[in-house]
């Protein structure tokens, strides 16, 4: 891996489910401070412990920010309505001054099923709910006047403001490492964002991503950001000092240093080398549980 490669990939802090107020501002003032290309919260409702709203998450890490990227890691849309989540991620980015990253996902079949229910929605067909709102969303950012007459969602002339103010609108950076997720990511999303997931899975899911793109004949990429592996290590930041994304660890505090990260670049090589120096490890050891569809 080639040096310009390796300044290619970013770090990106995880924030967790819940801390203190101030340990949560500082880790995202710390990530700033340093570097970091970007804080995420996550996104869970009845998870059975306490566990903080990821959208008031970032608006509260927006107010004490400037220059970071701000996200979403995963949000689950299929329970929500599509036009308030609209307009939700739409005042985020009006407010973070266009540095909002929707990161979405389905979430797995067996994860706290109780979310969907008390929506009433069922969760074997989640997957068709997010592919539609994933198209419709974003014609609340970007058209006057939205209708819509779909399988899950209609709608008549309805108005979302304000826009967005990223150039291109909200990037939406699509999770899981099902076949139907990396189909949902080529299709619907601006980037590949999978979780819990070994080097060599990571390599053989960008290759199926962008086999499934070629199929699907040209789509303009606003971002950069091809795709983005996400490692849920509950454990410290180590790596080798020579690599860059490690250099900043020093100055973590220890409410950073035990939150999960978010590497992010063009070239498949350089992430994999960056996940490996971070861990301090040659390949992952970690079993992942199948995510369903």
């Amino acid at each position: 891996m080639y040096q310009g490669q390796m300044h290619d990939v970013t770090l990106g802090l995880v924030l967790p489910p819940i801390d203190e107020p101030s340990r949560i501002y500082a880790a995202a003032t710390v990530a700033e401070d340093h570097g970091f290309h970007s804080v995420w919260a996550t996104d869970a409702t009845l998870p059975g412990y306490p566990w903080l709203d990821g959208l008031s998450v970032i608006g509260g890490v927006i107010a004490v920010t400037k220059r970071v990227e701000v996200g979403t890691s995963i949000f689950v849309a299929a329970r929500r309505n599509p036009v308030l989540l609209a307009h939700s991620l739409a005042s985020l980015d009006f407010l973070s001054g266009g540095r909002f990253i929707f990161g979405v996902g389905v979430a797995e079949r067996d994860l706290r099923p109780q979310e969907f229910a008390i929506v009433g929605v069922p969760m074997e067909r989640r997957g068709r709910i997010t592919d539609e709102y994933l198209e419709l969303i974003p014609r609340f950012w970007k058209e006057s006047s939205v209708t819509h007459q779909g399988e899950f969602f209609q709608c008549e002339q309805i108005t979302v403001e304000p826009k967005p103010v990223r150039p291109g609108g909200i990037p939406i950076w699509v999770g899981g490492r099902v076949d139907e997720s990396l189909r949902r990511a080529a299709k619907l999303g601006s980037a590949w964002m999978p979780t819990l997931i070994t080097p060599d899975d990571y390599g053989g899911g960008v290759a199926s991503v962008d086999r499934l793109c070629i199929c699907r004949g040209p789509r303009p990429r606003e971002y950069p950001w091809r795709c983005v592996p996400v490692r849920k290590h509950r454990t410290k930041l180590r790596g080798r000092k020579r690599h860059p994304c490690t250099e900043h660890r020093g100055h973590l505090p220890c409410a950073v240093r035990r939150l999960r990260v978010v590497l992010s670049g063009r070239h498949t090589s350089a992430v994999v080398g960056a996940d490996r120096a971070l861990h301090g490890e040659r390949r992952s050891t970690r079993k992942c549980a199948p995510l369903h569809e």
